[in-house]
């Protein structure tokens, strides 16, 4: 199991998708298009579990059932197409980007605070 709380359903959706293997390699159904975070909430608002998407191998259930109630979800099919540990990489790779977005924000504030006292 995988942790993610504190991260949006959306972005990880989006995150693995982006990042995950076509089920048939030349495929004349197979898109590369990037799918965006807001793209990701549109398909969530109608579904929460993903066998393929777009033909794309996911397998993960985003449902509060699915993901512990919104703490883990279970990576072991979507790293068994996509490669062992790969989950858990992406998800660390999220962490990372929000932590320095977050931390760019915060500095953003503090120099506007210092600026206008």
């Amino acid at each position: 199991m995988v942790n993610i709380e504190g991260l949006s359903r959306a972005k990880i959706l989006a995150t693995l998708y982006n990042n995950s293997k076509t089920l048939f390699p030349g495929n004349i159904h197979y898109t590369s298009d990037i799918m965006t975070e807001k793209d990701a909430e549109e398909i969530l608002n109608t579904q929460s579990y993903f066998n393929h998407l777009n033909h794309r191998i996911i397998k993960i259930d985003f449902s509060d059932k699915g993901t512990s109630f919104g703490k883990e979800i279970n990576e072991r099919l979507y790293d068994s197409y996509n490669g062992i540990g790969k989950t858990q990489e992406l998800i660390d790779c999220l962490r990372k980007l929000k932590l320095k977005i977050d931390a760019d924000e915060f500095y953003k504030n503090k120099s506007k605070r210092i600026i206008n006292n």
